[in-house]
């Protein structure tokens, strides 16, 4: 597994005032890590991404990737072509059960003048009785080469066992004779 892999990549905000994205290492499979290894920065178990699971890091300082006490788990695409009437299709779940909650946002932001778009903001309460929560939402968009769209969970008070999956995510373009520009 390798960063950048088709526009793909797997990180932590940074807590400080430039929330700029650290990326993460993979690690592969040994003994109590799952079988197919997951994203960490390899010093710390969270924030991390096993399979589809996005969990990110709150609490004790210096309990997370780059000795911090709250790193939130980013997932980022960034666009190697233009569409004016892209599709992004987002399916994801919660299972809030535990923890204290986490927000989830999508954010397009773009490459160039532009100004950022925030797609989707959500905010999940732990409730022990909670069932799983799947959501589908598509958008329409007009996106262009190094455009980035982020998937950030954001921890609050303690991750604990906050953590959300991502079922799908596609992106369709238009027109593919006429909107790409690789």
């Amino acid at each position: 597994m390798v960063q950048r892999h088709k526009g793909w990549q797997f990180g932590y905000l940074a807590s400080n005032a430039t929330r700029r994205m650290t990326y993460l290492n993979w690690v592969p499979a040994e003994a109590g890590l799952p079988r197919d290894g997951r994203w960490s920065c390899g010093t710390h178990d969270y924030p991390s991404m096993h399979h589809s699971l996005m969990h990110p890091c709150a609490g004790t300082e210096g309990g997370c990737c780059g000795n911090t006490g709250f790193a939130p788990f980013l997932l980022r695409y960034e666009s190697f072509f233009h569409s004016t009437n892209a599709l992004l299709v987002l399916a994801y779940e919660v299972w809030p059960i535990c923890g204290d909650g986490m927000d989830f946002v999508v954010r397009l932001k773009p490459n160039g003048p532009r100004r950022a778009q925030t797609l989707l903001k959500r905010a999940y309460d732990a409730d022990p009785n909670a069932q799983p929560n799947r959501q589908k939402i598509e958008w329409r968009m007009h996106i262009r080469t190094g455009d980035v769209l982020d998937f950030t969970v954001e921890p609050r008070g303690n991750h604990d066992c906050d953590g959300l999956y991502i079922v799908d995510v596609q992106i369709w373009i238009d027109d593919f004779a006429q909107s790409v520009e690789w």
